[in-house]
């Protein structure tokens, strides 16, 4: 006889075909593919009909829409309480959505949150749900007074104030007041919480709010039959780059935000040889960034085409990722998994993902040096063939979303009975 059908409801901020609601609308496939009965609510602004069991609390009224979208900037306006505050994302989680009410919730088993963000959900919320929570933790807001990446700061560790992101000077700011009102409300819930990697479970497991807690650890997916490797040759006329150079690619959804890192790839690209290299680019990048670098250039902007992107890693020689401080990587996987060799730091989310010299190169030093210097070992690396294989192996046998929701339904299982 087989087991009883798993339901579970995803809670998800974001566009899906983006960042953390991407990560977790794969999941969300790869248990439905496992017999999961799965549904995500979202409140993201792409066309629900491409997507599969999601239920977006923007497709009702005008009015619902209006709201929902005033929530979603509530958080900027609070900020602004601090006139030279950074301009990094800082989050409350005063505000959301009440899904409480819908009947996916009422029917599901488990509750799966990831990032809820954006006004998607007010966490007192928590104390209300009577049914499993597992909590993905796919940055550090959730223990944190506001910030998502705390950088340089360790306040997580005891509790926030003067915080650095607000730039404040006071012991007892917006920082404080959240971090306070979270440990209210995570005293009176009851929830699993998963890391995306080893290291973010470990600076949660470190952190004031859930140093009691037993946080897992569950690495992020993707869909690696949706980033299989394609020619590269075939790529590279596709694409029209008409170039027989090295062609090094460098992409992100916000290259604006300072965890990324991208302070260190500029100088990095000023020592690279223009005979020999060309830049590819995509996501919100600001192409004046690049004008001092003589290397020849193109830049793809905002890519939400699967196929498009797969040929874009496909015609790569070697992606680079500059994240100083990031839970997982996810363009870093989907790169491996196209048979892209990959440069990054050897630290945080990313530092895991990539073996040295094995399936790509990790830098020691943060710092434009280590970024060049993986470069030119893949490039030139007479293993370069290996390379590629193994970066697809590890991808296809680690990170698969289908592999991954198998881990959470164990974990389910353990929650319901």
């Amino acid at each position: 006889m087989e087991p009883k059908s798993i339901n579970v409801l995803h809670i998800v901020s974001g566009n899906l075909n983006q960042g953390a609601a991407r990560g977790a609308y794969w999941l969300h496939l790869g248990m439905l593919k496992n017999r999961v009965n799965s549904h995500v609510l979202n409140n993201g602004v792409v066309d629900g009909s491409n997507y599969v069991n999601v239920i977006n609390i923007n497709t009702s009224s005008k009015l619902s829409k209006s709201i929902n979208f005033i929530k979603s900037r509530l958080d900027i306006y609070l900020k602004k309480l601090y006139p030279n505050s950074r301009r990094e994302i800082f989050s409350t989680g005063l505000f959301g959505y009440n899904f409480l009410k819908t009947k996916e919730y009422k029917e599901a088993d488990i509750i799966h949150m990831h990032w809820i963000n954006g006004g998607m959900v007010n966490i007192d919320v928590m104390r209300k749900i009577n049914k499993p929570i597992i909590w993905t933790l796919r940055d550090m807001w959730p223990f944190t007074g506001g910030c998502h990446y705390s950088l340089h700061c360790d306040n997580y560790i005891n509790k926030c104030s003067k915080c650095h992101f607000l730039s404040s000077n006071s012991n007892y700011d917006l920082s404080t007041y959240l971090f306070n009102r979270k440990e209210r409300i995570y005293a009176k819930s009851n929830f699993t919480l998963v890391g995306i990697s080893n290291w973010i479970a470990n600076r949660a497991k470190e952190s004031y709010l859930f140093n009691k807690d037993d946080v897992k650890m569950i690495y992020n997916n993707i869909d690696t039959k949706r980033f299989e490797p394609y020619p590269k040759a075939s790529a590279r006329t596709e694409l029209g780059l008409k170039t027989s150079k090295k062609i090094i690619l460098v992409g992100a959804i916000n290259a604006k935000n300072v965890w990324k890192g991208f302070q260190f790839l500029k100088d990095a690209m000023l020592s690279l040889d223009a005979n020999e290299y060309m830049l590819c680019t995509f996501g919100k990048i600001n192409i004046a960034d690049f004008e001092e670098i003589q290397l020849e250039s193109r830049h793809f902007g905002f890519v939400d085409d699967d196929n498009l992107l797969k040929k874009i890693y496909s015609a790569s020689d070697v992606f680079i990722s500059t994240s100083i401080q990031e839970a997982f990587g996810k363009t870093v996987v989907e790169s491996m998994s196209c048979k892209t060799p990959v440069v990054c730091f050897d630290n945080s989310g990313p530092g895991e993902l990539v073996d040295h010299k094995i399936n790509g190169y990790l830098a020691k030093e943060i710092s434009s040096q280590g970024i060049y210097d993986g470069v030119e070992w893949i490039v030139n690396s007479d293993n370069y063939e290996v390379l590629r294989n193994n970066a697809r192996e590890k991808a296809t046998q680690e990170f698969d979303n289908e592999i991954i929701a198998k881990k959470y339904i164990e974990l389910y299982q353990t929650k319901i009975g």
